[in-house]
């Protein structure tokens, strides 16, 4: 299968503002999806990191990510590109980009929850230099499948 042509994607800061955005992508990736007021109560904390990946030329917002900067300490809390962009490197830059911006914060430690069924997400944070610390069992609740445990895992920033 030929590779995909290269795409013209934006990391862009995401504020209250994008909420109802950030809902939308969410809605078509997760179940139980998170609200437009969830992330705007989430947004309006001074702790928050929200990113957009959006197209360039269309500026059609393709992926999200929502963390949170406490102390030292980081969590992504969610992230997720649409289905018809994914596999093009976007969840990376969307990664890298928080990263950066969390290590900026003072952050020296970086941690996030992921299904231990979804081989993808944990390939890509794997890369991304986080490795597993924890586990919990039962943690994501489906309504068509028996719960999935979550990894927790994290990485260290180099600050």
């Amino acid at each position: 299968m030929p590779k995909p042509p290269p795409v013209d994607i934006a990391i862009i800061e995401a504020g209250v503002a994008d909420a109802e955005t950030l809902a939308t992508i969410h809605q078509d990736l997760f179940a139980p999806p998170w609200s437009s007021h969830e992330f705007a109560a989430l947004l309006k904390q001074s702790t928050a990191i929200g990113l957009l990946a959006v197209v360039r030329m269309t500026k059609e917002p393709v992926g999200l990510l929502v963390g949170r900067v406490v102390a030292d300490e980081a969590e992504i809390l969610t992230l997720g590109v649409s289905h018809s962009w994914q596999r093009l490197g976007i969840a990376t830059r969307l990664v890298e980009t928080f990263v950066r911006r969390a290590t900026e914060r003072g952050a020296t430690q970086i941690f996030l929850e992921v299904a231990a069924d979804n081989f993808p997400a944990r390939q890509l944070y794997s890369a991304a230099g986080f490795r597993e610390v924890g586990h919990r069992r039962g943690y994501y609740e489906r309504s068509s499948a028996p719960a999935a445990d979550a990894l927790i895992m994290a990485k260290t920033t180099n600050r």
